[in-house]
């Protein structure tokens, strides 16, 4: 009988340990890697730039089209991601006058391996981003938004909600962030497994196993306690068909955000997935927001 306890204590702390390395650096499988091949025709520059925490993160920078006059986006991908799965976003916001910077979030893509920490760690790398960004020559510091997908929204929430200083952004865009990191592991244990099952093993991994996963330093992430602190417009856009996002835990953090948050709910739209399922209406509402709060350079 202790052995066989024994026995299941080391497979369950084991089994910890090689989900942690996966949800909490990111290093046990090959990582997707950017393409730029489509990038060819355009002014794409290949740039990179230490984070504080001294990791060095890498990514493109592409230069707006006609009417570029300054204005700048950074672009933030989600989860197990880089810097190209949005492509179709860049060359839309290229083409509508935005210099853009889009790079591969820590631990993702070819840039250094950090613990992830679902927001505040990312926001700490969003900010030497926008630094680098706002050095540029072309670019107006003054004039500088974000866009902010899945776990990327979680790093602009933290970004754009820091205390004692003054926001970075003029505007902010994001689309399929949750209210609490653990909201996601929940939700996709228990679309697999039911709802007492999935609620169970979610305790198991995601509540007992943290501190084992990241070796005492992971700690979810809260982007809902941020959102009422975002020091910019804000817009936020729900896939009614999200299968990694809970509806209650993105209405949660819409709730927070409160009426100065623009919200579009799309009811056929999947994860990150407007600008694919209504692209009519993602050049109409998401550019007409970023344009009055950025400046129209069109």
């Amino acid at each position: 009988m202790i052995t066989a306890l024994a026995a299941a204590t080391l497979t369950y702390a084991l089994a910890l340990l090689v989900v942690g390395r996966f949800l909490a650096w990111h290093d046990l499988l090959p990582r997707p890697r950017a393409d730029r091949r489509r990038l060819d025709g355009r002014r794409a520059q290949d740039v990179s730039f230490q984070a504080p925490s001294g990791i060095t993160l890498r990514g493109w920078f592409l230069r707006g089209g006609p009417g570029a006059d300054g204005r700048a986006l950074v672009v933030v991908h989600g989860w197990h991601r880089h810097r190209a799965s949005k492509l179709d976003h860049l060359e839309l916001l290229v083409d509508a006058g935005y210099h853009v910077l889009a790079y591969d979030q820590r631990s993702h893509g070819e840039s250094d391996t950090a613990l992830l920490t679902y927001g505040p760690g990312e926001a700490d790398d969003l900010l030497a981003a926008v630094a680098w960004l706002a050095g540029r020559p072309e670019v107006d510091a003054g004039r500088i938004g974000a866009l902010g997908f899945s776990l990327g929204g979680g790093g602009v929430i933290h970004a754009a909600a820091r205390e004692g200083r003054p926001c970075p952004f003029r505007a902010v865009v994001l689309e399929g962030v949750f209210a609490e990191s653990s909201d996601v592991g929940r939700f996709l244990l228990q679309r697999r497994l039911g709802r007492v099952a999935g609620y169970l093993v979610g305790v198991l991994v995601f509540n007992v196993g943290t501190w084992l996963w990241s070796l005492g330093r992971f700690r979810h992430a809260r982007p809902v306690d941020h959102a009422p602190h975002v020091g910019c417009p804000l817009m936020i856009i729900r896939g009614g068909n999200d299968h990694m996002v809970p509806e209650d835990s993105a209405e949660r953090l819409i709730a927070a955000a409160g009426t100065r948050c623009t919200v579009w709910r799309t009811p056929d739209g999947g994860h990150t997935t407007a600008l694919e399922t209504h692209p009519e209406a993602y050049r109409e509402r998401v550019l007409a927001f970023l344009d009055q709060r950025l400046g129209c350079g069109r």
